[in-house]
């Protein structure tokens, strides 16, 4: 016999549906079942990921970890590759055709398609005369899921029956309801003005399917039998009909109690509450009328709350009502039958203990229905798929984006990057170009080095560099400090590390390279790797106090995003970096100083390279503007008339008093300027940026103060240096990796037609690789 393969339960749930504030019934119901599996006693893992139905989105909270927009295909595929990436042990889809794009709602197959995970699809709409369209979706759904659960046994058969689903794919599971105790109506009322009254009640986003109209038709014989009535109709007008026909419903229906002389009796409260009133309002009701048109509605969230909270339930036999009120659990009335339903009103009424004893059956019924049991089911549920699928494991699959053709460029040498190499990592310094070991190793030069290859390998395709990728990667790796969640700087050559936490910019500096190399990420391995250790090393970032950290870290992200553009956790921080950036501008800057310090120091066109992708993408005009303004003026300090540059030196910087240090130039500032520039010309499309990048690279070539070529075209490799008396003959790992960075950016520019790139990307999202 086989042994056992022992089975961990489900940890980690991925729920994919609209969500709160967004206001319909599913974006309430994702919500609760997400708040059940967090707060089972198991203390589940869980996030959201949200379908968007408007361009902005919606304020949403923090356990949404990622926005779909429901007609943009592209979020489906990065969806599901961020759920592949993250482990996630199962996904929870909510299924509505109307919530996502495409052809009866088939975007959300691109989704489930690429999903590696178990996948439990919660039917909310299961249709008995589907068109052709619908009936091919479903199907589709049923076989990419490993569960479709339904709310009510009728859902079953006609899964089984119309479209060929095997019953035993098919759980039913109800529709979760609040958890509160049986009261007397009475205890309620005094809340909401209606002490003393009789209370009918029917709730939920407004729309002319509901058939309130028809309620309203029975209240002058229940009037005149009950004077004391008052017919609650509590909900806002559902946004999709709003958007269309404004609260013309509504309105209609006022005009109706109006014409039958009930104005008095009917109160409108059109607008969304909150959970604890919904629950008051349902609390204090006597009767609950679900007057709806639609006979083929196979659930409904607001007669399932008002029978577990225990009312007594007059309604039209759509299906779901059928089933969920058989068995003296309420009355079910004809369909635009005011008659007969206002005869039903009035014998519930008149007969207190007939109400009660349906009221106790309700509740008592509902008890299984409670957020906490339907949670648990969906635990359990999601248990036995998971043994299920141990029997058949499936292996990680990554779609990366397509990839793009690069055309022959001129040669950019890795010579002297291999020698710096070994099979720890980037080693820091050389004497001349012979490695130095005395110092040992830093995580500052191996995300550098990271960020380099891959950008190497994203525009000359050449494998050979991998190995170096995985090389640096594993530094990384093993410079993260989980107890500190921060990254270590220095290692000896002994491989002991020297101190438990790097600085603020080494920790941005990483986060940067593994965000690029998200982006750029050729294969599943290197993918996978760098989007789980940047998820790991972002939550340091909102902590720092530096501005470059904050500078390195947006830059980053933005990369990320162009890979996981639904993130919004990434999005956030991504807006709250740059905005304390252009915060710290608006504080400091002014027309003849538009700097964010008083000095100008190192590595300084990062910061409005920042503000430039930021005021693109999040989006903010401020931002955008200052980045630029800020740019120009370092490329005006750093400009000659002869267009030769000189570099701000780091032998004092530059004050804001005009105090200026000439030398020592350093090549970061030289690669920092020369894809500041890049970013400004991917907006501006102006060609005097693409003018400025050439011309701060040519600083390495010899168009700087004396003239000295810093790069040595024999190693590959970059001097370390500008001084006055010449270039610095050392070619250590910093300047080396400055060259070649500013190499590959200008190279990217000279060697495909980026214009007409930029001019096909979506411009609706995050920009997509060149990234720097």
């Amino acid at each position: 016999m086989p042994d056992e393969v022992t089975v961990q339960g489900v940890q980690t749930v991925a729920l994919v549906g609209s969500y709160v504030p967004r206001r319909c019934g599913i974006a309430t119901f994702t919500k609760d079942l997400r708040d059940s599996l967090a707060n089972h006693p198991r203390h589940c893992h869980t996030l959201a990921l949200a379908m968007d139905d408007t361009v902005e989105g919606y304020p949403y909270p923090e356990e949404v970890r990622f926005q779909i927009h429901a007609f943009h295909k592209r979020d489906y595929q990065t969806a599901a590759d961020m759920l592949n990436i993250n482990r996630v042990d199962i996904a929870i889809v909510q299924h509505e055709y109307g919530i996502f794009g495409g052809a009866d709602g088939a975007y959300v197959l691109d989704l489930m398609s690429r999903l590696r995970m178990p996948i439990i699809t919660t039917l909310h709409t299961v249709l008995m005369e589907p068109s052709e369209g619908q009936a091919k979706v479903m199907r589709e759904l049923s076989r990419l899921s490993d569960r479709l659960v339904v709310m009510s046994n009728l859902a079953v058969e006609i899964l089984v029956d119309k479209y060929s689903v095997p019953r035993d794919k098919v759980a039913v599971i109800p529709h979760g309801i609040p958890d509160v105790p049986f009261v007397d109506p009475a205890f309620y009322k005094d809340q909401f003005g209606l002490e003393g009254r009789t209370v009918l009640l029917t709730f939920g986003l407004l729309s002319p399917g509901k058939g309130i109209e028809y309620a309203i038709e029975a209240l002058p014989p229940i009037v005149e039998r009950h004077p004391d009535i008052a017919y609650v109709i509590l909900g806002a007008t559902h946004p999709h009909v709003y958007r269309r026909q404004g609260n013309a419903y509504r309105d209609s229906l006022e005009r109706l109690a109006d014409r039958l002389d009930v104005r008095k009796n009917v109160i409108f409260h059109t607008r969304y509450v909150t959970l604890e009133e919904l629950c008051g309002y349902i609390g204090g009701a006597d009767l609950y009328l679900t007057p709806y048109l639609n006979k083929s509605q196979i659930t409904s969230g607001t007669l399932a709350y008002a029978m577990g909270a225990g009312k007594a339930v007059v309604s039209t036999p759509f299906w779901y009502a059928e089933e969920l009120l058989s068995e003296g659990r309420g009355r079910l009335v004809p369909f635009q039958d005011s008659a007969q339903l206002g005869a039903e009103v009035i014998a519930l009424l008149d007969d207190e203990i007939e109400r009660n004893a349906i009221r106790k059956r309700a509740y008592k019924y509902g008890r299984s229905m409670v957020w906490s049991e339907v949670g648990d089911s969906y635990l359990k549920l999601a248990d036995a798929i998971i043994a299920e699928r141990s029997k058949r494991p499936r292996s990680l699959v990554i779609h990366p984006g397509k990839k793009e053709e690069i055309l022959a460029v001129p040669d950019i040498e890795l010579n002297h990057l291999r020698t710096l190499t070994d099979d720890t990592g980037i080693l820091q310094h050389a004497i001349c170009a012979i490695p130095d070991r005395t110092h040992g190793y830093c995580t500052d030069d191996n995300a550098r080095a990271l960020t380099t290859v891959m950008q190497y390998h994203h525009l000359y395709k050449d494998d050979s560099v991998l190995p170096l990728a995985q090389t640096y990667l594993a530094f990384l790796h093993h410079a993260f400090n989980a107890e500190a969640k921060r990254f270590r700087n220095f290692m000896n050559y002994e491989r002991q590390w020297l101190e438990t936490v790097g600085s603020e910019e080494c920790h941005a500096r990483a986060v940067q390279a593994l965000g690029i190399s998200t982006a750029l990420a050729p294969d599943d391995t290197l993918f996978s790797f760098t989007t789980l250790l940047f998820h790991r090393s972002i939550e340091a970032i909102e902590s720092m106090s530096s501005p470059r950290a904050w500078a390195s870290a947006v830059i980053g992200i933005h990369a990320y995003l162009s890979r996981f553009d639904g993130d919004t956790h990434a999005r956030r921080l991504r807006a709250t970096m740059a905005g304390r950036l252009y915060e710290l501008f608006e504080r400091n800057a002014a027309d003849n100083w538009p700097w964010c310090e008083d000095v100008v120091t190192y590595e300084n066109a990062k910061i409005p390279h920042a503000l430039i992708l930021s005021g693109q993408w999040v989006p903010h005009a401020g931002m955008l503007d200052m980045g630029l303004r800020s740019l120009e003026w370092l490329c005006s300090l750093q400009l000659r008339d002869d267009e030769t540059v000189s570099l701000i030196g780091n032998n004092g910087w530059l004050t804001r008093d005009g105090t200026r240090a000439r030398f020592d130039q350093q090549p970061i500032e030289a690669a920092a300027l020369v894809q500041a520039c890049a970013e400004a010309y991917r907006h501006t499309r102006q060609d005097i940026w693409l003018d400025r990048a050439t011309q701060f690279l040519d600083w390495f070539l010899g168009s700087n103060d004396i003239h000295a070529q810093l790069y040595d075209y024999h190693t590959g490799g970059c001097r370390d240096g500008l001084h006055f008396d010449g270039a610095n003959l050392n070619q250590g790992a910093e300047s080396t990796l400055a060259w070649l960075s500013a190499a590959l950016t200008v190279d990217e520019f000279s060697h495909h037609d980026i214009k007409s790139r930029i001019g096909s990307e979506d411009s609706t999202r995050d920009a997509a690789a060149p990234l720097n």
